[in-house]
């Protein structure tokens, strides 16, 4: 969980367009979605197509896109097992980037093609740009050589904005592959 580093950088950069807000709410469309191949080290998965813009983070893989973005860390020696991971844990993760985050769902242990992983997502208001923001997050482990391994995947997002990738997540998230 060292690299929870990933999870703050995708909130961080999530968002360098602002949402535009005022009026009333149209109805929101969801997207006709085009999907591409994203990857980092063992972790692979389908994105929206309008999140190529793909950027090597120093650590970790990120990619950006109207209104979200979606980060893949760089695999590390796992310092916990996925049956450690609480609620209390990812609450404490989101720690002052969210301080006011509440869980929307969590589930530990779930499989990820064929791996344990936790999935997790929470809402808050982030403390850099006071935008409320919608994330999932998943850490996947594996087993790489006799060494466990842990990965992070964050997707962060404004729900109810009509992004592709709220539009796609289960999408995306049902083609995460390791390996």
């Amino acid at each position: 969980m060292k690299k929870f580093l990933a999870m703050m950088m995708a909130m961080m950069m999530a968002f360098g367009v602002a949402a535009c807000g005022g009026g009333e709410e149209a109805p929101v469309e969801e997207p006709e979605v085009s999907m591409i191949e994203l990857n980092n080290e063992y972790i692979s998965m389908m994105i929206p197509e309008d999140y190529s813009d793909v950027q090597d983070l120093e650590g970790m893989v990120g990619a950006g896109g109207p209104g979200a973005s979606i980060i893949i860390s760089d695999p590390a020696a796992a310092d916990a097992e996925v049956s450690d991971i609480t609620e209390d844990i990812i609450l404490m993760m989101a720690g002052d980037a969210y301080p006011d985050a509440t869980i929307v769902e969590f589930e530990n242990p779930v499989n990820i093609d064929g791996t344990d992983a936790v999935y997790a997502t929470f809402e808050g208001t982030n403390a850099d740009n006071g935008m409320e923001l919608t994330v999932t997050y998943i850490l996947v482990f594996y087993m790489l050589d006799d060494v466990l391994y842990e990965q992070d995947i964050c997707f962060t997002y404004q729900a109810g904005e009509g992004t592709a990738l709220e539009a796609s997540l289960d999408e995306v998230v049902d083609s995460i592959t390791v390996g």
